[in-house]
């Protein structure tokens, strides 16, 4: 796209939506565009785009979301980005809210995620659609990577809420229900929970420093439970 396009100009303007189309029919399976530095040129040809379309938006939340609005497309969670770089009590409540936010981890741009593991299995336990960087799928992450998608495949990952939060661990529930630990201390840590009574969870997915399945965990009388996760990590729970 290119913000040293002249957008305002129709010329121009018609002749990069003809070229879009055309990919669409010619080339085909194309089922829409990524739009480099969005924020840096015309919100109304990034609103007549064809196909899906995800915005490279860099800028506050406020803002992006501005543009999701008037453009009726998706935009990357940037705010989201950023809160995923510090510790995870600082996930309670980050990123755009929006079904139009797409999450990620890292892209050909930015990569400053340190806990990347941790990451990626936030971002497939929230609701908005996640994308992966395909240098971290390829590695040694794909593993934890994989359960976490398969477990957001398998299971209603809407309705999130926080029930547990500290500095450096918070803890989820969703519709389904799924219980996802994120940890953000160099080592196992767990949170106590209330929830059904004499009930035993078990980890679906799991990844982080120690790669080591958490064990069940089983509620007592009252409903409280200690739910953990690996270091630099996250655990996503179900009750058996």
């Amino acid at each position: 796209m290119g913000e040293d396009v002249a957008h305002m100009n129709n010329y121009m303007y018609n002749g990069q939506l003809t070229w879009a189309n055309w990919l669409r029919s010619t080339i085909g399976n194309i089922a829409g565009f990524r739009l480099d530095a969005s924020r840096h040129y015309s919100w109304g040809i990034a609103r007549d785009f064809p196909g899906t379309c995800i915005g490279e938006f860099w800028d506050s939340k406020d803002n992006i979301l501005n543009w999701i609005s008037y453009t009726g497309n998706y935009a990357f969670d940037f705010p989201l980005y950023y809160a995923l770089q510090g510790n995870a009590g600082s996930l309670d409540g980050a990123g755009l809210s929006s079904s139009k936010g797409v999450s990620f981890v890292g892209n050909h741009d930015t990569d400053s995620v340190s806990q990347k593991i941790r990451a990626y299995g936030f971002i497939m336990y929230i609701e908005p659609t996640p994308c992966v960087f395909w240098p971290h799928w390829f590695s040694s992450m794909k593993t934890p990577i994989q359960r976490a998608l398969t477990a957001r495949n398998n299971y209603d990952m809407g309705g999130t809420s926080t029930i547990f939060v500290e500095t450096n661990l918070i803890i989820f529930r969703n519709n389904a229900p799924v219980y996802g630990v994120f940890n953000s201390s160099g080592s196992w840590d767990g949170g106590w929970v209330q929830l059904s009574p004499n009930t035993t969870y078990t980890a679906i997915a799991w990844g982080g420093n120690d790669d080591s399945k958490p064990q069940n965990k089983t509620s007592d009388g009252g409903g409280w439970v200690e739910l953990w996760s690996s270091g630099a990590g996250y655990a996503y729970y179900k009750p058996q």
